[in-house]
């Protein structure tokens, strides 16, 4: 019995680290949030934090 289990091999050696499954998880939650937010295309950017008083000034530079 013991030939038997030095021939199988050990599964903790071959696991998956469990930083990379969290790297993962992370990256199919943030990639899910973004699809969503594209999907919803809830005019999401910069523009939706503006004051909402039309374009801003343009300001000439002084040479």
């Amino acid at each position: 019995m013991d030939e038997q289990q030095q021939d199988e091999p050990d599964a903790v050696e071959h696991a998956t680290p469990r930083w990379v499954k969290g790297f993962i998880a992370t990256g199919v939650i943030v990639a899910l949030v973004v699809v969503v937010l594209v999907l919803l295309g809830d005019d999401h950017g910069p523009g939706r934090h503006d004051l909402g008083s039309g374009p801003s000034p343009v300001v000439p530079l002084r040479s």
